[in-house]
């Protein structure tokens, strides 16, 4: 059993943030709305909102509106040969509480 504890909700934002940082590297551009739809399946719009700060703070992407006030991000070019761990590695990394 690993000394770290990691609650449903946190392994929810670790699976969101890395699904939207796989996501933002194939297509570049996705509305914050869509992403949620695509990659915050179990979070709230909220709590997803919290992912998406992170990943503007990391730099990974840019945030602008976009047509009728929806945000759009944008995938930020430094990062597209940053090979990323698939989800089941993701998955095991944070059951052992190493994520």
């Amino acid at each position: 059993m690993s000394k770290y504890l990691v609650t449903d909700e946190e392994f929810l934002r670790i699976k969101a943030a890395q699904r939207l940082r796989k996501l933002l590297q194939k297509e570049h551009t996705v509305y914050q709305q869509q992403a949620h739809r695509r990659c915050g399946v179990g979070l709230t719009i909220a709590a997803f909102d919290e992912v998406v700060q992170d990943i503007i703070n990391g730099n990974w992407c840019t945030a602008k509106t976009g047509a009728n006030g929806a945000v759009l991000l944008t995938f930020t070019e430094v990062f597209k040969d940053v090979k990323l761990p698939e989800d089941r590695e993701v998955d095991r990394l944070t059951e052992e509480g190493i994520a």
